[in-house]
């Protein structure tokens, strides 16, 4: 859980900046997947990378992550302010992709498993280009 609190800290910093956070949020939910650790857990740390993903311009990744984590989280709802931001989020998305891209993300993100979450952090590269729809 701590990796996850040093990367998010890291997507702010002018030395590591959103890049390298995304990839140690990467590690971090990876060891919470190989640890069994409860789904509160990896939904915040792939929550914390829906963020950086949003910081590094590639917005419809995020939307596809906080649609991942809201299967996940089932039972357990995110605090006030973990809501605020999802919704700050998704209120961005919506205006900068339209509401037919943001739809599509959020069902390709509904299916996503925590694999599958960590597997895209470790491949996001460049922030993507957003176009309406």
């Amino acid at each position: 859980m701590l990796d996850g609190v040093d990367a998010g800290i890291a997507a702010y910093e002018p030395a590591t900046g959103p890049a390298a956070a995304l990839q140690g949020l990467a590690a971090a939910l990876r060891k919470a997947r190989d640890a069994h650790c409860a789904e509160f857990i990896t939904a915040l740390l792939a929550d914390s990378a829906a963020s950086v993903l949003t910081l590094n311009g590639q917005l419809p990744l995020a939307v596809r992550v906080l649609a991942a984590t809201d299967t996940w989280r089932s039972d357990s709802p995110r605090s006030v302010p973990e809501q605020t931001d999802a919704d700050q989020i998704r209120s961005r998305a919506r205006a900068e992709l339209g509401i037919r891209r943001y739809e599509n993300e959020c069902a390709a993100g509904h299916a996503l498993t925590v694999t599958q979450v960590i597997d895209l952090l470790q491949d996001t590269g460049e922030p993507e280009a957003v176009s309406g729809s």
